[in-house]
């Protein structure tokens, strides 16, 4: 699993070591959190992975170019965005454009960014459990992240710049016509 972003509470990383906590012994999940914060938060949490005995399975990575980002979201089994709240959602959407399997808080600017069941799975509510749950269906079902991974890719090329200015062009003139 890859999480990438600053590493803090709001955006939720706490819940995927703990989500690794609860996992059936026989899956063997590795979490890379990938950023760095401006605080102990990273440190606060490896020491709760080491308390849920998954502290060799949690990695800390240094923040990386974006081309970098890429191929390591093509490489991963699974991007997670366990945020509390996004106004959009765009490091899962640049995991869904690299091909990703992406799960997701079912939050705000996420449920945008993610098509539940199509591009990516929607976690709620935004438990351990609740992750835990839909890590263990995305590992134990490889066929599901290459549909999902396949599917977001598609879906990530409706996001390009020509498409968004479209989109935001006809907003545009429809309120325009509104009021005139």
């Amino acid at each position: 699993i890859v999480f990438a972003g600053r590493p803090q509470p709001l955006k939720g990383p706490h819940l995927l070591v703990e989500a690794l906590g609860l996992l059936p012994d026989d899956l063997l999940v590795e979490l890379d959190i990938i950023g760095r914060s401006d605080s102990d938060y990273e440190q606060l949490l490896l020491q709760r992975a080491a308390q849920l005995q998954v502290a060799d399975r949690v990695h800390l990575r240094p923040p990386v170019p974006a081309s970098e980002l890429a191929q390591i979201f093509r490489r991963a089994d699974i991007v997670a965005s366990p945020s509390s709240s996004e106004s959009f959602g765009l490091v899962a959407l640049e995991a869904q454009a690299a091909g990703a399997a992406v799960l997701a808080s079912d939050v705000d600017g996420l449920r945008y960014a993610v098509e539940n069941h199509v591009s990516g799975l929607l976690v709620a509510p935004r438990t351990p459990q609740h992750w835990a749950v839909a890590i263990e269906r995305m590992v134990r079902a490889p066929r599901l992240r290459l549909t999902l991974g396949a599917q977001a890719a598609a879906r990530a090329r409706s996001f390009s710049w020509e498409a968004t200015a479209l989109k935001t062009l006809a907003a545009y003139a429809d309120a325009l016509s509104a009021v005139s």
